[in-house]
């Protein structure tokens, strides 16, 4: 152990510890500094005349056990700089000192003052096991006499010490970070320091960059995740025609309605839909307005329940999904706050009880009511939706058994309605349909599919009647023929009449041809010659007919009505297929 002394009496950490300040710590005086380094029989009051020769002992059997894991390299003690004051550096527990040096005022560099001195002992982990600074006229010199300091000489050993003991806190709170960390990066922030320090000073350079360039990464990610820019705000999500096959579909989906809490439609038919994504979606969707699960075979009763808390549920279309009872609506049909307009429960297993529910609680609000092939439901139940329901502006009983008095109920009350669908209703007739269209004026599409007692009168006063009609379904009505569609074309007499002469005139140019005979010709008659058109009257708004299976239309007729509509019109003939236009047939 060797000591390095200059003028001034001043400690000077050495190292990467002088690179980092610290406020001032409290310090404590001789006495107590020699109290800790001297036998028992050496410690007198006040610590004055105290043999430094038990601190150099002291330090000697702390550099001894140091010496073990801590290496002075001759850089750092070469580092210490001779500047006409004394040091007695302190690195991780050894004391070195420098060569005796004569000092102006005729002391020897051997009468150390121990105001002068910073006894700072670290361990090998950085941490300080003795640090004193002595503030005192207490002085302890090499040679055990008294030695006093000039004020300005205390006043620079004072701040010497200060910024010592503040590098040394440093150290000692890096130390204590290591500590704080989770036991798996403490390992490796070992395994760091111990390759650090059997590496090369380049080697070391190289892995303090990518540490430090993976902090900043790791700073960077934080900053990015702490600092989202994109908040979640999707309001409207249909995934109806998308094919969901992928076994975290529920998940990801709980996961959506998680961020997404302002959602007001969602549409999905997917069959593997369980209650509980859906009561999950009903709990995070307190705005819910518009809510189709059609084919969303799995949900049940007790699923649907849950929908009675999205208070502003306007739309709900539960086609496809056949196992709902009168249990599972009966919430969202007795709530008076309920603003439904739209319900549809295609193929559902209720009864009549659903359908008085919707009469008494639902009369005026509800507008939109499917109940297609619901096989339970009877005469009695359509009844009370009809004569209360007045409000109804669209209505579908397709395959729901009805008397004639129940559709003529609804033509006398349901006055708004715009879309009627009476397929396989029962065995109606012409009179029923023909009160219908006379008192439905506003109806837009109907359909009168597979009601085999129904005429041509029917489908007349129809076309006639209801001059917003833009589509009629006419499957399989095998009594028809294609006399309802003809006054489609405005004065079709004429336009036969007009056919009936070019038939005539493309007759005689043939004959002139074979024999030139001039007086064949009948110019006097091209009078009767027409541009046909559409009519602007009759039926004006169609635009699609379907007739499939309907066998006694004739196919000529209604091409020669799509060609005359100049594209405004479709047809589907017997087979399904889309009528061709064609003006003339010779």
């Amino acid at each position: 152990m060797s000591s390095d002394i200059t003028n001034g009496g001043h400690a000077q950490l050495t190292g990467e510890m002088n690179k980092t300040t610290k406020p001032e710590r409290s310090e404590v005086t001789a006495g107590q500094i020699a109290a800790d380094l001297c036998t028992d029989e050496q410690r007198v009051e006040g610590g004055a005349g105290k043999n430094c020769d038990a601190m150099n002992e002291y330090l000697e059997e702390q550099t001894a056990a140091v010496a073990m894991t801590t290496d002075v390299s001759q850089k750092d003690t070469d580092a210490i700089e001779v500047t006409g004051e004394k040091h007695c550096v302190v690195t991780n527990g050894v004391g070195v000192r420098g060569e005796t040096e004569v000092m102006a005022d005729g002391r020897s560099d051997n009468d150390v003052d121990v105001n002068d001195v910073d006894f700072s002992i670290h361990d090998s982990m950085g941490k300080q096991s003795g640090s004193t600074a002595l503030q005192s006229n207490d002085t302890l010199s090499t040679n055990g006499k008294p030695s006093n300091l000039s004020q300005h000489e205390q006043s620079s050993t004072t701040n010497s010490l200060s910024k010592s003991s503040a590098a040394t806190d440093i150290k000692h709170d890096r130390s204590e970070k290591v500590d704080n960390y989770p036991e798996g990066e403490e390992s490796h922030l070992g395994e760091n320091s111990i390759a650090s320090e059997n590496t090369s000073p380049s080697e070391h350079s190289s892995q303090h960059d990518t540490s430090k360039d993976d902090a900043e990464e790791l700073s960077d990610m934080q900053a990015v995740k702490k600092t989202q820019l994109f908040q979640p705000n999707i309001t409207s999500l249909d995934i109806s025609n998308i094919s969901l096959e992928h076994p975290s579909t529920d998940s990801a989906l709980k996961e959506f309605f998680t961020a997404n809490k302002k959602m007001r439609k969602f549409c999905i038919s997917w069959p593997l839909l369980n209650n509980f994504t859906l009561e999950f979606i009903a709990n995070n969707s307190p705005e819910l307005r518009y809510l189709s699960l059609i084919d969303c075979e799995s949900l049940s009763s007790a699923g649907i329940i849950c929908l009675n808390k999205c208070q502003y549920l306007e739309h709900l279309d539960l086609k496809g999904v056949c196992f709902i009872s009168d249990a599972g609506l009966a919430p969202l049909l007795t709530n008076t706050d309920s603003c439904l307009k739209y319900l549809c429960v295609a193929e559902a297993n209720i009864t009549d009880s659903s359908m008085q529910r919707v009469s008494k609680y639902l009369a005026t609000k509800i507008q939109n009511f499917d109940i297609s092939w619901c096989e339970e439901v009877t005469d009695v139940g359509i009844r009370s939706v009809v004569e209360s329901c007045t409000s109804l502006k669209s209505l579908s009983i397709r395959q729901c058994p009805t008397s004639d008095e129940t559709l003529l109920c609804l033509a006398d009350n349901c006055t708004k309605l715009t879309d009627l669908n009476l397929c396989g209703v029962g065995d109606i007739e012409d009179e029923v349909v023909v009160a219908i269209a006379r008192q439905l004026s506003l109806l837009e599409k109907i359909d009168l599919s597979w009601n085999p007692n129904l005429t041509d009168v029917a489908i007349s006063t129809l076309l006639l009647s209801c001059t917003l009609l833009k589509e009629a379904i006419l499957c399989g009505l095998k009594c028809i023929s294609s006399k309802p569609f003809l006054p489609i074309v405005a004065d079709y007499p004429r336009w036969k009449r007009c056919k009936s002469l070019l038939s005539l005139k493309l007759k005689e140019r043939k004959l002139l041809e074979e024999n030139g005979d001039p007086h064949l010709s009948s110019d006097e008659e091209y009078e009767d010659l027409y541009i046909p058109h559409r009519s602007t009257t009759y039926s004006p708004c169609l635009r699609h007919i379907d007739m499939e299976y309907c066998n006694q239309i004739d196919d000529d007729l209604i091409a020669e009505i799509v060609a005359i509509c100049r594209g405004t019109l479709k047809v589907r003939d017997y087979y399904g297929q889309q009528v061709e236009p064609k003006l003339l047939k010779f």
